[in-house]
């Protein structure tokens, strides 16, 4: 994983374009199961696809042919909006994956939080809730990356209800 720092080098810019080079769609694929943590199957129940085994299917499908995409693009579509990414990227290639970049500053009084806010980024966590995590202060020193961790899966679980209603 590349990251790159600012010309004041106290800011961490991560993109999820950055995170590896992926030239055709099965390493796109590959590279979004990866990033989500989702297996194949995962992946298509998110996706809502009725055949169970549809992504594995498109996977053997292209290490068969990389170069031609056996499936239809309302699929691809769909596993695209599910993981978060844009159908450019997912089945051309093209532009990032995501819209935007992460950027984070270094944090001197907690080293730690920066660390857990980029995982919670890469795990597809709302920016909402890592904005709460990195905008929380302590009256003492860095608790450690386990604090910063629960404090990040409290604030996502927040954050999830208020969704639900919009």
């Amino acid at each position: 994983m590349r990251k790159s720092l600012s010309p004041d080098a106290s800011t961490l810019v991560l993109s999820e374009a950055r995170l590896g080079i992926v030239e055709t769609i099965l390493e796109r694929m590959e590279f979004v199961m990866k990033l989500r943590g989702w297996s194949q199957s995962e992946w298509n129940r998110r996706a809502q696809i009725k055949e169970r085994s549809n992504v594995n299917k498109l996977l053997k499908r292209l290490e068969a042919n990389p170069t031609e995409f056996p499936g239809d693009a309302k699929t691809l579509q769909k596993l695209a909006d599910v993981a978060g990414v844009t159908m450019d990227w997912l089945a051309l290639g093209r532009g990032a994956p995501l819209a935007a970049d992460f950027v984070i500053a270094d944090d001197p009084l907690y080293p730690s939080r920066p660390g857990v806010a980029l995982a919670a980024f890469l795990m597809g966590f709302p920016r909402q809730a890592i904005d709460a995590v990195l905008a929380h202060q302590l009256a003492g020193p860095d608790p450690g990356p386990d604090y910063w961790l629960q404090l990040a899966l409290l604030e996502r679980a927040k954050v999830a209800p208020a969704q639900l209603g919009k």
